[in-house]
């Protein structure tokens, strides 16, 4: 896509998981500088254990598959916040999100263990998204899997924002939503002033569907590569 690697001074990650952190010893080795360092925002539980256990399915590591050390011997640094955080102009790490709308059933099967050795179910508080403000034209949504819900990652951008969400974009995990679920995620992206809703991968092909049949016009569906431009 034309952009160069090596200007990255600050990555944001959208939670711990394997297929969302497993580039990041790339870009630290890549662009290891001992002059300057790589900054990294998540939240706290980036390093906490991850799991997904099912009848049929035991994963025991399915998270960040590095360890804080090997990471910070090549000069990253990690801010760990559950907090909203502007990382750049107009530009916001969206924190831990409230869970207006509850999507727990949906992240049955994953599970962590606290400090204190003990197992429990995971309802993945480390997943977020990003805000970028368009100036003349409201608040853009970035979210990495929605595993926090993207209706709940887009109501919290615009708390944080004060402005129209203009558009959402990003995979939405969808693909166990009940259509009811679906009709309310809709309902807010309308609620919010929503114009465009474009879907990446994980949404599932189902969602997809019933998506398109509901926001017509406005939905998108996204692809590798794909470039999007927004002016006012």
């Amino acid at each position: 896509m034309g952009t160069d690697l090596a200007s990255i001074k600050t990555v944001v990650l959208s939670h711990r998981h394997y297929d969302h952190t497993g580039g990041l010893l790339y870009i630290a080795k890549k662009f290891y500088d001992k002059n300057s360092r790589l900054i990294v925002v998540s939240h706290p539980w980036l390093f906490k254990p991850s799991l997904y256990i099912s009848e049929n399915r035991q994963s025991l590591d399915i998270g960040i598959p590095y360890a804080r050390q090997l990471l910070e011997n090549y000069n990253t640094r990690f801010i760990l916040v559950r907090t909203p955080l502007q990382v750049a102009p107009r530009t916001f790490y969206l924190g831990e999100i409230r869970r207006e709308l509850d999507v727990s059933k949906y992240t049955q099967g994953f599970y962590t263990v606290l400090d204190t050795g003990e197992l429990v179910p995971d309802n993945i508080p480390d997943d977020t998204g990003i805000a970028l403000e368009v100036e003349g034209l409201g608040t853009i949504v970035i979210g990495g899997c929605s595993h926090s819900g993207i209706a709940n990652i887009a109501l919290q951008a615009a708390r944080i924002t004060n402005k129209r969400v203009h558009a959402v974009l990003g995979g939405f995990h969808m693909n166990k939503y009940s259509l009811e679920d679906i009709k309310e995620t809709v309902r807010v992206f309308r609620d919010l002033g929503v114009e465009k809703v474009y879907a990446g991968h994980c949404t599932g092909p189902r969602a997809e569907r019933i998506l398109g049949e509901l926001l017509g016009e406005k939905y998108v569906k996204m692809y590798s590569g794909m470039k999007l431009v927004f002016t006012q």
